[in-house]
């Protein structure tokens, strides 16, 4: 980087700064006045931003995702969502000024593909108006994750976003546990979740929501070296285990123990899985006797009502397998199908199934996009033949709490949720960071392998030189 050039990013941050200070401080007297507690908590960070602007930008958003459901600051507008904004922005001022944009990578072609033909089901939508209430967020969230995986961004920077999630997710475990320890439980059953001033997220989403978080603990506990970082990141993974378990969430269970799979496969069962493991069973041993009762009367009920709504939406699926009947529009098209149900479960009902509502949703052209989309992400995560062990488990955190949160998606519909697309952002910035440290790791090893080379051509020159001047010269 030139002289010329590191002054002006210096100018422009430190110009941006000053403009920003005193709106910054009349919102932060503001969120104070009003009590908005986490809006205040967040717009301290906004110094920061000029200072640490990747970390910043993505870090508050990944921070905020538990929270996506009760931090209101103005009518219906979410904290999180103006984070996202936030981020987008900050990482596209980020890549301009800093000169750090790249080429993103494939799976990001076939996220634009998905987008773009989730905008054109418009057209032949069953209900059209479903489709032009969905699309803002849509754009808004696929947006941020291009604008992230579109900058290059050095293992330091991910390595304190992957903190700040991991916070966000320990402090939205203390508040919920800390509640439902003190009576206050879900509105429609004794369960944990998330509250905020008479708001409150659905347990499922929420658990789903902190999948990621407690992936990135329990790597960042298997990888730490200090005994200091070990000892606060298998805290905090308990107490994010505690709170999945107190959601009482099904999937939620199910989508840890994939979880602790694929940490197996990638340590191939060595002695850190069984960390994973106790804590899991920690976390059993303390929750209520009615999350034992969910897990018996699961089969009976069909998953409070699931398998039967799954069997209406195949046979929606049959007439919409093509096109489908326009992206948001599963409720509408399944209260024509819904008597195909075994037993009765109402007309305007969600699909509780991502890959079952995008299937009817947009058709076998969606369903190949996702594929596509998902299928290249991990053919890049598959470890290469990387001599580093470090290096090569690099991405190992952000792959196992992205499978998480796509095996909770048998039994959700997060298309929407930021928790999802932060699981996409992250598993994507840490197979780039791994391929940065590996392009490093080379080309401190290219001029070893080129003086090898030097020293090897110039004794094969005195050799001959020796050949040519001996007994055997003519």
């Amino acid at each position: 980087m030139s002289l010329r050039r590191t002054i002006s990013v210096s100018v422009v941050w430190r110009g941006a700064a000053l403009l920003m200070l005193f709106p910054t401080a009349a919102f932060l007297g503001w969120a104070i006045a009003h009590e908005f507690w986490l809006v205040a908590a967040a717009v301290l960070f906004v110094p920061f931003f000029f200072v640490w602007p990747v970390e910043i930008a993505l870090g508050m958003f990944a921070f905020l995702v538990p929270f996506e459901a009760v931090a209101m600051f103005s009518g219906s507008a979410t904290l999180p969502f103006l984070a996202g904004a936030i981020a987008g922005a900050g990482l596209l001022a980020v890549g301009f000024i800093d000169h750090r944009f790249e080429k993103p990578p494939r799976a990001a072609i076939w996220w634009t593909l998905f987008v773009a033909l989730a905008v054109a089901s418009y057209l032949w939508a069953y209900n059209p108006p479903s489709v032009y209430g969905a699309l803002p967020t849509l754009l808004g969230l696929f947006l941020v994750y291009l604008a992230a995986v579109s900058i290059r961004i050095s293992p330091k920077e991910l390595s304190w976003v992957t903190t700040l999630a991991i916070a966000g997710g320990v402090l939205a475990s203390i508040m919920s546990a800390s509640a439902f320890y003190q009576g206050q439980t879900f509105t429609r059953a004794a369960r944990s979740t998330i509250m905020q001033d008479g708001r409150e997220s659905d347990p499922n989403y929420y658990a789903a929501a902190l999948l990621l978080p407690l992936a990135l603990a329990v790597g960042d506990f298997l990888s730490a070296k200090g005994v200091f970082r070990r000892v606060a990141m298998a805290a905090g993974a308990g107490v994010i285990t505690i709170a999945i378990l107190l959601t009482m969430s099904r999937g939620a269970l199910l989508a840890v123990i994939v979880m602790i799979i694929v940490y197996s496969i990638r340590y191939r069962l060595t002695w850190k899985i069984v960390a994973p493991i106790a804590i899991l069973a920690g976390g059993l041993a303390i929750v209520p006797d009615l999350f034992f009762s969910r897990l018996g009367e699961a089969a009976e009920s069909g998953g409070a009502g699931r398998l039967d709504i799954w069997i209406a939406g195949l046979n929606a699926l049959k007439h919409y397998a093509f096109f489908g009947g326009g992206f948001n529009n599963f409720p509408s098209v399944y209260a024509m199908f819904s008597g195909y149900a075994p037993t009765f479960r109402g007309y305007d009902r969600d699909a509780h199934n991502m890959y079952l509502a995008l299937a009817v949703e947009l058709g076998i052209p969606g369903l190949v996009c996702l594929g596509m989309a998902l299928y290249t992400q991990f053919r890049e995560a598959w470890p290469p033949k990387i001599k580093e062990q470090a290096i090569k488990l690099m991405a190992v955190p952000a792959e196992a709490g992205c499978c998480a949160v796509l095996a909770a998606s048998f039994f959700l519909n997060p298309i929407m949720r930021k928790s999802l697309w932060l699981a996409l952002i992250m598993f994507a910035l840490s197979i780039k960071a791994r391929q940065s440290q590996e392009a490093k790791l080379k080309d401190r090893e290219e001029p070893e392998d080129d003086v090898r080379a030097t020293l090897a051509d110039e004794e094969g020159r005195v050799t001959r030189a020796a050949l040519a001047v001996g007994p055997f010269s003519k």
